[in-house]
């Protein structure tokens, strides 16, 4: 894999957390404490996700088992059982709670928890009402975002770049997730921009309704596909990625992640990189900070390309956009 303004990034984002090392009270008085640190997510808390999420909590003092103790919900991909679990884990009054895609998010916000929260793998808070703003959260929830409709649109554009002749592309659409309605219409005036015919959004409420839903895209005759950001797309994504590849579709992807595990290409942030700095907002709240002073970060977008999918999907990827890659992947 080679690796261009990222290796940048990593090293920016490790002298970052090497500050914030130095500035902290050694671990060793943590360990006089006992942290209780609340997890919700829509699928299941592992893989490198929540690798990223404990490497960083421990090397900040936190050992589960010692002196943290972790309370995990999951899930497990069925959203109705999200306001359950949302209730179950505030009633057991955890110091500070961490999760990550907007139906979670929203779960616990209905709950109307005055705990503090760090939230990842948002789109933009503001709109959805989570935060007051970007720069002053306002409340107890603060966290990652992915920034807005200028990524949404670059996505786009990046796929009519390496894909020049498609006119008419095919997206996911989740009834259930409030975020994906404005992800909607940016695409569909973005796509208008580039001379290309928006097909009707087709609709997913589970992983199991992806095969059907790329068949009706096929029969569609989409010519593409733009992988919106969703909790169902990315828990699902080795799913569709391995669909796509039976149908010979390129698709774009809204995580670096997926195109790391064999999507065509990804533009947006990285969010294991996001998981990491949750970590590290956790660590200041347990030291003190308040959520409503802690700024919503707003990840820088890493745009990756999978030469290998490109290959077997007969794609030449131009060299233009090949220098512009931040990882291309052969």
């Amino acid at each position: 894999m080679i690796s261009r303004r990222s290796s940048l990034l990593a090293a920016t984002a490790a002298l970052t957390l090497a500050t914030l090392a130095l500035s902290a009270p050694a671990s060793a008085q943590l360990r006089e404490g006992r942290f209780r640190v609340g997890v919700l997510v829509f699928g299941v808390f592992r893989g490198p996700l929540w690798t990223a999420f404990a490497e960083e909590l421990r090397r900040l003092g936190y050992v589960v088992g010692q002196n943290t103790t972790l309370e995990v919900r999951e899930a497990e991909s069925q959203q109705e059982r999200l306001p359950v679990l949302a209730a179950e884990l505030v009633a057991l009054n955890p110091d500070v709670i961490f999760t990550s895609t907007v139906p979670p998010i929203m779960a616990l916000k209905k709950v109307g928890t005055s705990i503090p929260v760090v939230f990842a793998g948002i789109g933009d808070p503001v709109p959805l009402g989570v935060v007051e703003s970007i720069p002053r959260p306002g409340g107890n929830f603060t966290g990652f975002s992915n920034r807005g409709d200028e990524v949404v649109a670059k996505r786009l554009q990046l796929l009519k770049e390496l894909v020049p002749d498609i006119i008419r592309i095919a997206m996911f659409q989740n009834p259930l997730n409030p975020g994906v309605a404005i992800t909607v219409e940016e695409i569909i005036k973005k796509s208008k921009i580039l001379g290309m015919e928006m097909m009707i959004p087709i609709e997913i409420k589970r992983g199991e309704d992806l095969p059907g839903a790329i068949q009706q895209a096929v029969q569609a005759g989409a010519q593409a596909l733009m992988i919106t950001p969703d909790a169902i797309t990315f828990n699902y994504r080795s799913t569709i990625i391995e669909l796509l590849r039976q149908k010979r579709l390129p698709a774009v992807y809204p995580t670096p992640i997926e195109a790391r595990d064999g999507g065509l290409i990804a533009y947006g942030a990285d969010t294991e990189a996001q998981w990491r700095r949750a970590a590290v907002y956790v660590d200041k709240i347990l030291r003190g900070a308040k959520p409503a002073d802690l700024p919503v970060e707003q990840g820088t977008p890493v745009f990756v390309i999978n030469l290998k999918t490109a290959a077997a999907l007969d794609i030449q990827v131009p060299w233009t956009l090949l220098q512009r890659a931040d990882e291309v992947i052969e």
